[in-house]
């Protein structure tokens, strides 16, 4: 956060941006509950095994995708998203 906040401009106002935040993160959790619970009763998964439920549920959907067992997939996805993800350099000038 404080990395990120080092990016901010002096007029942003950081109680709106961290209550978007905590929304937005409140959606998200919610909708991968909508996609894991269904999932975890599809598959006959045990839904009392706390947080490492999705670690379980999730290798198993995956290998019901077509070409979910192609372990090229996965790493191409992370290979696409990584530099998406990194803040910029402080050398960087838009």
């Amino acid at each position: 956060m404080i990395t990120y906040a080092a990016y901010l401009d002096k007029k942003q106002d950081l109680f709106r941006s961290g209550n978007s935040i905590m929304w937005m993160n409140l959606l998200v959790s919610l909708l991968a509950g909508l996609v894991i619970f269904p999932a975890v009763f599809a598959f006959n998964f045990e839904p009392g095994q706390g947080p490492g439920l999705i670690f379980v549920v999730l290798p198993a959907v995956f290998m019901k995708l077509p070409l979910g067992a192609n372990p090229c997939l996965p790493c191409l996805c992370c290979w696409w998203c990584s530099p998406r993800s990194l803040p910029p350099s402080p050398c960087w000038k838009p």
